[in-house]
């Protein structure tokens, strides 16, 4: 069984509303003895490790809670309430599991940041410590012992163009000490605003590694990926993607944040990314390229593409979510094997739980 949180109407609803829905992982079409279960207007959620458990943040305008529904039973497990952490309730930005199922990670906040680990079982906050840059994307290690995080640190407006220092740093899951840090030169640079300083339009895709030895880093500006070595503390590489030209369309080299989804496959074979070229906020994905983690070559593309990539469960399938549709791919190609129309903002759910 696969999981999609769609995004439209559902009957018996008056306004477009965020659902979960289990669908078949190849046809991708209902089950019919799972009716959707309607959760919000505003709704970002994450399954467990070992598949049984949907964990959801569920906002309006004046509050959020942490809902967990029994995947099993296909009904609420338990609700968890606001995030609470010594600030008070947090209005939170992003939700994700820790890799043994005991914790949720949020983060809050803007300046600084905080990362919040929230115990599924009572609701109480475990950890709650301010993150080192000021946007960032977060990654607990397998063992759960560290929280490795990518961002950005100050800009140097002495230099032309303005350039915005990326960084990856280990800290302690526990105490938000940095274990270690490091500067990825290049991976970000500012355009000018109207004042002349610099700002960046997008963060660009990162993504570690299942087995977390990796980080594979895309660069904001150009087709190219940085590749971190976790244990080693290090940069093991960096790449320009050569790609095929498009048809008929002059080949785009980069943009800011043209590569804006970047996942690895469970295997640790594949990359995939959606190359969204010069882009502004209302455009489209343009492809997806599969690259392989080692040599870092593309070797397929998928056009026209998906803006957000899933797998299904054992990696059996992979998911791109095409404009208005979704399409369900045979690993590690580009077959096209099922389809159904979804909500623009509609995504499926990568699981562990088997097909």
């Amino acid at each position: 069984m696969a999981y999609l949180l769609d995004y439209g109407n559902v009957a018996g609803v008056d306004d477009p509303q965020y659902s979960l829905r289990a669908v078949d992982p190849a046809s991708l079409v209902d089950f019919e003895e799972f009716p959707p279960i309607v959760l919000g207007k505003q709704a970002q959620g994450a399954i467990s490790p070992d598949g049984r458990t949907f964990a959801v943040l569920v906002a309006n305008i004046s509050a959020e809670r942490v809902v967990l529904y029994d995947l099993e039973r296909w009904e609420v497990r338990s609700e968890l309430g606001c995030v609470f952490d010594q600030r008070g309730c947090q209005h939170t930005s992003t939700l994700q599991w820790d890799p043994a199922g005991e914790l949720l990670y949020f983060t809050a906040g803007s300046s600084p940041k905080r990362l919040i680990a929230v115990d599924v079982e009572t609701g109480d906050v475990r950890h709650s410590y301010n993150l080192p840059f000021s946007s960032q994307t977060v990654f607990p290690s397998p063992d759960s012992r560290l929280i490795y995080v990518f961002g950005s640190a100050a800009p140097d407006r002495s230099a032309d163009p303005v350039e915005i220092r990326a960084e990856v740093a280990a800290l302690d899951s526990a105490t938000g000490e940095i274990v270690w840090s490091l500067e990825l030169p290049g991976v970000l640079t500012a355009g000018p605003d109207a004042e002349g300083s610099g700002h960046l339009f997008f963060m660009p895709a990162a993504a570690m590694s299942p087995d977390g030895t990796s980080l594979y880093v895309a660069h904001a500006d150009e087709l190219k990926v940085t590749v971190v070595d976790l244990a080693a503390m290090t940069v093991s590489q960096t790449r320009a993607l050569e790609t095929p030209s498009r048809d008929e369309r002059p080949h785009m080299s980069g943009g800011v944040a043209a590569l804006r989804e970047l996942v690895v496959s469970p295997d640790n074979k594949l990359l995939y990314l959606t190359d969204w070229g010069e882009i502004s906020i209302q455009s489209e994905a343009d492809r997806v390229l599969l690259v392989d983690t080692e040599s870092l070559e593309v070797l397929d593309v998928l056009t026209p593409s998906g803006a957000y990539i899933a797998f299904g469960p054992l990696g059996k399938y992979t998911y791109a979510h095409q404009r208005d549709q979704l399409l369900a791919l045979e690993a590690g190609t580009t077959n096209i094997i099922g389809s159904r129309v979804i909500g623009r903002f509609g995504r499926m759910l990568t699981s562990p739980a088997p097909e």
